[in-house]
This record gives structure tokens, C-alpha cells and sequence, in this order.
């Protein structure tokens, strides 16, 4: 993931961060657990998005679809930590949406 995220940068393509919180306190994604945060190896950059959703998928409750559409971007390549959830949902819908979704 560290690898994708630096090849992007070099290439000057827009990186765009999803954070997932839960607003259950039992939760790893709880706003004030440290496991919420970004790991060590994926700090965005000040100028890359960064969109907080709370739910499954980083196109309901964001405005990703919005930002791709405007940035002109068919394909979205997408990486993330918890494949078999979050990121297959947004997999799915990035290509119900219209996008070219390509899965790392």
C-alpha cells in the first residue's frame, strides 16, 4: 500500500484518503481510539483528500463521486485495509457508479 501511495505522488495524480469512524465507543474506528487513525506508512499529505464516512462504502455520506467526476477521473484505484468490508463496498459501487474500478 506504502509502495502504491508513493508511485501515485511521483506520478502527480490526486490522492484521496477515506477515513472510517464509528460513533460506537466499543469500536476500533472510534474517533478517540488511536486505531482510528491512519497508519504510520499511509500519512496523507496536506494537500490530498481526506473524506470521513461511517459507513461500508466511502460513496454514501462523502462527496467522492462529486470530487472524481469534477477531477475527471474514470478509474479509481483503491487500496485499503479491511478488503473483505469496507473496501470490496466501495469496489462494487465505484463500478455501479459508472467508474473503472481496479482493486490493488
Amino acid at each position: 500500500m506504502a509502495r502504491s501511495i508513493q508511485a501515485w505522488r511521483v506520478s502527480s495524480r490526486q490522492v484521496i484518503y477515506i477515513l472510517y469512524l464509528s460513533e460506537s465507543k466499543d469500536s476500533l474506528f472510534y474517533l478517540e481510539n488511536e486505531t482510528s487513525l491512519f497508519k504510520a506508512f499511509s500519512q496523507p499529505k496536506s494537500a490530498e483528500w481526506i473524506l470521513t464516512k461511517y459507513v461500508n462504502s466511502a460513496f454514501i455520506g462523502t462527496n467522492l463521486e462529486k470530487i472524481l467526476r469534477e477531477e475527471a477521473c474514470p478509474q479509481v484505484i483503491i487500496t485499503g485495509l479491511t478488503t473483505n468490508h469496507c473496501v470490496e463496498t466501495t469496489t462494487r459501487m465505484s463500478g455501479n457508479l459508472g467508474f473503472i474500478p481496479i482493486l490493488i
